[in-house]
């Protein structure tokens, strides 16, 4: 009988996304990120820059693994991790993207299985390599649908292959949870597969419609409102690079501007901007029906001088409610035509500091409504990869970081319920 492994207080960080997930981890928890594997060179940069004691791996996770499993025995001496996570990209199972993906396969520009959607089973290697004590795994509650060839070009559920991959022993658990239950404030519904070790012949999976009993998933009673998270934030400052008025087209503002405040409104259903008549047209209209002037709403303006509205739905060029967590805050925080993107009662989207907050990164520092002190405030910079112009831009790379992470504040509750709740 083999003599069992050490066991050694560190993680491995698996599709890491910047870090900013593993702030949770490091400062929350008190573990240390001793491995880090991502594939973005930016993103790399950061992860060294803050996570100085941590070794990166740069790379694809099908080429990487097998350095991640070498790098880990050489630095911890063949013991075993107390805790390995994963959040293989989305894109590929979200709602979000389906619709893009699926043109782009009847075009013939992509094949039909999305790759991205395999990535999980390499990274899954290192899990039955280094057998973790614990391990976590994050996406999007579509994955739990999502199926992909296996052996053979057989079709099989991604969530069912957790448990082949992994080895034997471990007792599994998979369950959708929105991080605005742990205090987030922003809406984000996840699939949590977590999975721990106990030493028995085979793995097994529980697929459930919430979490355990015993697992600390939050309250709705937790939830903070975008008014009470951002609310103290209403004036930009020159003189703050993460409080500055982002970039916005003229039109785009013009528009918004129109959409009242407070209201969760869209700019496609603005009311005629005309004084003497404020008339309220169908949607997709965008000539006053009663006055015939052009309506303060989403248009193009085409070359025969014809005016058409802009294709999209009402979630586009749309107000966050104020009195509730914002929508789920993605890559596109800054794009006013993405879901639910602008501010709710300014004529603009998001500064980088309010995404910020919402998205654990940054204190709430409302005094008067809500108020947190996060352990890892001020342990991480972006600095090291940002110009001076980078940081009014509608697409830059602190937004494409928290929009793809998950909020240090969920990793920490999730993590602590992990390894202190699970019952023996």
């Amino acid at each position: 009988m083999s003599k069992e492994k050490q066991l050694v207080e560190a993680s491995v960080s698996l599709f890491s996304s910047s870090g900013i997930g593993d702030l949770g981890i490091e400062y929350g928890c008190g573990i240390e990120v001793s491995i880090s594997a991502e594939l973005l060179p930016k993103r790399v940069k950061l992860l060294r820059h803050n996570y100085p004691k941590s070794t990166v791996i740069e790379g694809d996770i099908t080429l990487t693994a097998p350095k991640v499993i070498e790098c880990w025995n050489k630095k911890h001496c063949n013991a075993r991790p107390l805790l390995i996570t994963l959040s293989p990209p989305c894109q590929g199972m979200s709602t979000n993207g389906a619709g893009k993906i699926a043109a782009e396969v009847k075009k013939g520009n992509r094949p039909p299985e999305d790759e991205r959607n395999k990535l999980l089973i390499p990274a899954l290697e290192v899990v039955k390599s280094l057998q973790p004590e614990y391990f976590l795994v994050e996406n999007v509650p579509n994955m739990k649908n999502t199926v992909i060839s296996w052996r053979k070009n057989k079709p099989k559920r991604l969530i069912e292959l957790i448990p082949k991959s992994v080895g034997m022993g471990y007792e599994i658990h998979s369950f959708v949870i929105d991080f605005a239950n742990y205090g987030v404030p922003h809406h984000r519904k996840r699939l949590i597969t977590i999975g721990r070790r106990t030493g028995a012949k085979k793995s097994t999976l529980s697929e459930h419609s919430k979490p355990p009993h015993w697992f600390n998933s939050g309250s709705e009673s937790e939830q903070i409102s975008v008014s009470e998270a951002i609310g103290n934030l209403l004036r930009t400052k020159k003189s703050d690079p993460l409080h500055r008025t982002p970039k916005m087209n003229e039109r785009h503002i013009f528009w918004a501007s129109h959409i009242p405040g407070d209201s969760g409104n869209t700019a496609h259903m603005n009311a005629c901007s005309n004084t003497s008549c404020k008339h309220i047209d169908e949607f997709r209209v965008v000539v006053c029906t009663k006055c015939g002037g052009l309506l303060p709403r989403p248009h193009v303006l085409e070359k025969d001088g014809a005016v058409r509205a802009i294709k999209g739905y009402k979630t586009s060029y749309r107000r966050m409610s104020p009195h509730s967590p914002a929508n789920t805050i993605t890559m596109n925080s800054g794009v006013p035509s993405s879901d639910v993107k602008l501010h709710y009662n300014q004529a603009r989207v998001l500064t980088l500091k309010e995404i910020m907050v919402l998205s654990t990164f940054h204190d709430i520092t409302n005094k008067k409504t809500k108020q947190t002190a996060h352990e890892w405030a001020g342990k991480y910079s972006f600095d090291c990869v940002m110009a001076e112009t980078d940081y009014v831009l509608q697409k830059n790379i602190i937004r494409q970081s928290l929009g793809e992470s998950i909020p240090p504040l969920a990793m920490q509750r999730m993590v602590k319920s992990l390894i202190e709740d699970w019952p023996e």
